[in-house]
């Protein structure tokens, strides 16, 4: 049950593909909660959870917001990496094919 555990909501999808569209990127909170469109109280949930399984970590602090980005040297940023990069083919690949007929 460990996956259901990290991936606990659709706020937390959101969040974890925002930052594969973007992994050498850093962010701050304010700039997540916009970009992927997640509330306050949701987003410092699942930061803490992707920070406890390693999957992010912090960069770096300006002022006293904290940056974000996805530790590419996680074995799970490089499975959920995949699974994205097979997501965008398979669903490319269908659109082609649906395009084309």
């Amino acid at each position: 049950m460990v996956f259901g555990e990290l991936i606990f909501s659709m706020d937390m999808v959101k969040v974890i593909d925002y930052l594969l569209d973007y992994p050498t990127q850093d962010f701050s909170k304010a700039d997540l909660m916009r970009k992927a469109d997640v509330g306050f109280r949701n987003l410092n949930k699942i930061l803490t959870k992707l920070e406890e399984y390693q999957v992010i970590c912090k960069t770096r602090t300006i002022s006293r917001a904290a940056l974000y980005r996805l530790n590419e040297d996680s074995k799970l940023f490089k499975a959920l990496n995949k699974v994205d990069n097979l997501i965008t083919f398979e669903s490319e690949e269908v659109r082609g094919i649906t395009q084309s007929a």
